[in-house]
């Protein structure tokens, strides 16, 4: 005599279940098991720049000179956009001279501009005036120019340099209605 035995589609289920189970328990462990370093961050420059309809600032810039003598700071521009333009550039402080204070400058092609402050002869160690530089070509660059008075006299010329170049890469922080080419050239 033959014995038959019959088993429920609910006790299959759980049966397929329980295996089904055991198997992702042990690929789980399988990979835990396993150390992979950790993915490292690969980004060359991961700060958002400033907004476009923002003036990019090129830094804080400190001139040490003696009573009597002037400090002066160069403003080497660099037009790296394919059509010339007019670069302008002013001191908000009133004291501060620029020579010249405009230039057209052509393609690919670079000019100085150059800004002086006297520093008066009864001036004391240690004093200082600050003023903000605008440069205004392509794109609208600042800077802070702190004019410091020095007890030995020692070289009261900077240099700064600035790229006027055309924002031609759309990023993903960008805002759809900035304008790509020289804003403010027309």
């Amino acid at each position: 005599m033959s014995s038959s035995q019959t088993v429920s589609l609910g006790d299959a289920a759980k049966a397929l279940g329980g295996a089904l189970g055991q198997g992702a328990k042990l690929g789980v462990g399988l990979l835990d098991s396993i150390k992979l370093p950790l993915p490292r961050r690969v980004c060359c420059d991961c700060e958002i720049p400033t907004p476009c309809w923002e003036p990019q600032p090129i830094g804080d810039v400190t001139t040490r000179a003696c009573p009597g003598n002037k400090a002066t700071l160069r403003v080497h521009v660099r037009n790296c956009g394919s059509s010339p333009r007019t670069v302008t550039v002013e001191a908000v402080d009133k004291t501060v001279s620029a020579s010249p204070a405009s230039v057209t400058i052509g393609p690919y092609e670079d000019a100085t501009l150059v800004l002086g402050r006297e520093v008066p002869g009864d001036a004391g160690e240690g004093e200082r005036w600050t003023s903000v530089v605008w440069v205004r070509g392509c794109r609208v660059h600042y800077l802070r120019w702190t004019v410091r008075v020095a007890a030995a006299c020692t070289s009261c010329c900077d240099e700064v340099e600035v790229d006027d170049c055309p924002d031609l890469v759309h990023h993903w922080y960008d805002h759809f209605y900035c304008e790509r080419p020289c804003p403010h050239q027309g």
